[in-house]
């Protein structure tokens, strides 16, 4: 190849290097637009290499700012947080109720387990035995098989005049030998 047939190619490398380049840049300026964060660039990273980079990043930030409109759109609230280190509480608004979903496994390897929920106690801040909460189990009875899990579905029904307030539930499977379980829940006075 003599000198002449490569003056088309070195333009043409010129060209999408160049190109390249513009292309890393917009993808830097969207990722920053998109998270809100400086994005320099990496020692020794390609131009490509930076696009993927920062497409990616502005990708992350693009989804994450469309669950937080998503969610403000839907008139969502934050929960309130749960003890300190412990998921966000289930919350119920008085008179409703909620049905609060619990994965109950058997580790156990050839043995099927026969399990009824059964109601311990029930105590709460908004204490009112008159409008206490009712809390049923779906389904009655539970048959895992060995090494399975099934879902057990507990169903808080609250009365329009419960006073709000946190709440625990205290369950067996019907016999002292399976232990206490419990879990927490808040009551939110309605709005009238």
């Amino acid at each position: 190849m003599n000198n002449s047939d490569q003056k088309p190619v070195q333009s043409l490398t010129a060209l999408v290097s160049a190109s390249m380049q513009v292309t890393a840049k917009l993808a830097q300026t969207v990722a920053e637009a998109a998270t809100g964060e400086s994005q320099e660039k990496q020692t020794g990273e390609t131009s490509l290499q930076e696009i993927i980079r920062y497409g990616s990043t502005a990708a992350g930030g693009i989804l994450a700012l469309s669950f937080s409109a998503l969610k403000q759109g839907m008139g969502a609230r934050e929960p309130k947080e749960g003890p300190i280190g412990q998921p966000p509480l289930p919350t119920v608004i008085s008179g409703q109720e909620i049905r609060i979903p619990l994965s109950i496994d058997n580790p156990n390897l050839d043995e099927v387990m026969e399990l009824q929920p059964t109601l311990v106690s029930l105590k709460g801040s908004g204490s009112s035995e008159t409008y206490k909460p009712k809390i049923s189990f779906e389904p009655d009875t539970l048959s895992i098989a060995a090494h399975d899990f099934e879902k057990l579905v507990v169903i808080v029904k609250t009365d329009k005049r419960a006073k709000a307030g946190q709440w625990v539930c205290a369950f067996n499977f019907g016999d002292a030998q399976s232990g206490e379980n419990e879990f927490r829940f808040e009551v939110i006075a309605q709005e009238v």
